[in-house]
């Protein structure tokens, strides 16, 4: 994985993550379970994708 490729990786799950906060303190403070469900689904794709790129870095290091 080039350093481009690495840093808009980084840059998309940073964005990720703090639109998916957002979206989640939305949906407590309005106590709508369909979108609190909603914000947690998001907040759980994001743990995921950081987790995948995680991998993908100790695979480039270790190549």
């Amino acid at each position: 994985m080039t350093k481009l490729n690495k840093l808009f990786g980084l840059i998309g799950i940073v964005g990720g993550a703090a639109a998916a906060f957002g979206q989640f303190r939305k949906a407590r403070k309005s106590s709508d379970r369909l979108e609190l469900a909603h914000a947690l689904t998001n907040l759980a794709v994001t743990v995921t994708g950081a987790a995948l790129f995680a991998r993908s870095l100790r695979k480039d290091d270790q190549e």
